[in-house]
């Protein structure tokens, strides 16, 4: 957001309008030697392309880095979603707290059951589970 809100500013200082208003001796306005037109700046130009291909190149290089397998990916599953969304009753304070991802169900409950939680007990899904939401 800092990134888009700087390619905006940088943007505002390449290009910018410029009025010229000219005035006549009696301090009446002269419209035939009055002006409004476009300006440019070349360095801000310069500043707002490279930090634009910065911004690119940091993406392609986020992009690329591989992602954990220990959270399957959903995509647009919408129930595998929400069930990975919906936090156990006794996780009281999981916006303050470090999130991760497992099977919060206790015992040998069929389906199991997993959410991001700040939870301690959380263990990853081991083979032969049946998830459920």
């Amino acid at each position: 957001m800092a990134a888009n809100a700087t390619m905006h500013w940088l943007l505002s200082e390449s290009v910018f309008i410029i009025s010229t208003v000219a005035y006549l001796p009696n301090y009446v306005e002269d419209p035939g030697n009055s002006y409004t037109v476009s300006g440019y700046s070349n360095s801000a130009t310069v500043i707002s392309i490279c930090f634009g291909a910065g911004i690119v190149l940091t993406l392609l290089l986020v992009s690329c880095k591989r992602i954990s397998h220990d959270i399957p990916l959903a995509s647009t599953y919408s129930i595998a979603i929400s069930a990975a969304c919906h936090r156990p009753q006794e996780d009281k304070e999981a916006s303050l707290l470090p999130v991760q991802w497992g099977v919060i169900t206790s015992g040998n409950q069929t389906p199991v059951r997993c959410a991001f939680t700040t939870l301690r007990t959380v263990r990853p899904p081991q083979a032969g589970d049946e998830i459920g939401g």
